[in-house]
């Protein structure tokens, strides 16, 4: 078992992880401030989350090793 910052650094050098990660952070900070964006826009909202689909199925078949090998 590696230390932290070894599987910090494993995490990312994953792609995959890397947009999961920023989409996550980017969700938390709205509903942490409240934001009205996804009560004014629910339609962009709605293609955003179908953009971020996209990107990880097309990451996913890019991808060529596994996270351990990396």
């Amino acid at each position: 078992m590696g230390s932290i910052w070894d599987i910090v650094g494993k995490l990312f050098r994953s792609k995959t992880l890397i947009v999961n990660w920023g989409a996550l952070v980017a969700a938390t900070l709205t509903l942490w401030t409240n934001s009205e964006l996804v009560t004014q826009y629910p339609e962009v909202v709605a293609a955003l989350g179908a953009v971020l689909a996209g990107v990880n199925i097309v990451l996913r078949w890019l991808t060529t090793l596994p996270l351990s090998e990396k």
